[in-house]
Order: C-alpha cells, then structure tokens, then sequence
C-alpha cells in the first residue's frame, strides 16, 4: 500500500511539474520499488502493478487544472492529492486518501456523475493494495484510509 500512494503521489507531481520536466526514463524515476518479484524461482506481480494499470487509460493525456483543499498529513504534504487529464477516451480524475485511519469525503463540484470508478486500498501501510468499492453519497465520495481512486467522465459539467 505504501508503495503504491507514494508511485501515485510522484505521478501526481510529475503531471503538474510536466510543463518544466523532461522525463526521458520514466523507469528510473518510478520504479524505486519493483513491480515483479522472483520468488521461488517464479515471477510474481506486486501490488504496482494494478496500480501502474490504474493509471494507464489517461495516458498520454492533457492535464487539466484541479483545485484540491486538504489539511496537511505532514508539512507541505497534503492528506488528499490528486491530478485530471483528459484524452479521447474520456476525461480521468484521480484522487488519493494518505490518512492511515480516516476516511475523507470528498465534494466533486461540477463534475456530474462518473460513467465509471476504480479504487484500490490498503489496510495499512504494509498490506496488499486490493481492489474495492467506493462509496458515493449525496454528491459526495468517501474515500477510505490508505487508497486511491480512478474516476473516468464522458465530459465535465
């Protein structure tokens, strides 16, 4: 799970610092925790791996701007972080939960009904990143502690 937020939070700033960044290995940049494992003998998947597929459908995409309000986790480190972009095949919000014990509800303004979300999240920081179910609620998304969430819209508005 750890890892997992952290890849999503470098993602995130990636995107927003994109116009003064040159990235030319990605690989090298994200990929400080291995997204395969050899264990006996055998190749095994980690939890990034859903969440590099998480991310997959919104790239290559335009970032679009996002205001977020959040109290800090620590510091300069906001507890919800988050990007938009948009490409043919829709218009992708992405949203993190980084509190280990507090869900957040989140007010999406203006943004309508999503044609479909994908959400991961972790028990702790240490557990498996799973797939799961968010809960939507008078306009409102409760993320769980520890997740993330992909939210594809057909347009804005």
């Amino acid at each position: 799970t750890e890892h997992c937020l952290f890849f999503a939070g470098r993602l995130y700033d990636i995107v927003r610092f994109a116009r003064w960044l040159e990235v030319s290995c990605y690989y090298n940049l994200l990929n400080a925790m291995g997204i395969f494992l050899c264990q006996k003998g055998r190749v095994v998947e980690t939890g990034m791996v859903n969440t590099y597929r998480m991310f997959r459908p919104a790239f290559p995409g335009q970032r679009l701007p996002l205001k977020i309000t959040s109290p800090a986790l620590v510091a300069d480190l906001p507890v919800i972080d988050g990007m938009c972009l948009k490409n043919p095949r829709g218009i992708w919000l992405f949203l993190s939960n980084r509190s280990a014990n507090r869900e957040a509800k989140i007010t999406l303004e203006g943004l309508g009904a999503p044609a479909e979300h994908y959400a991961h999240a972790g028990e702790h920081p240490e557990a498996e990143f799973m797939e799961i179910k968010i809960r939507q609620q008078d306009g409102s998304l409760c993320l769980p502690p520890l997740s993330c969430v992909r939210l594809r819209y057909r347009s804005i508005g």
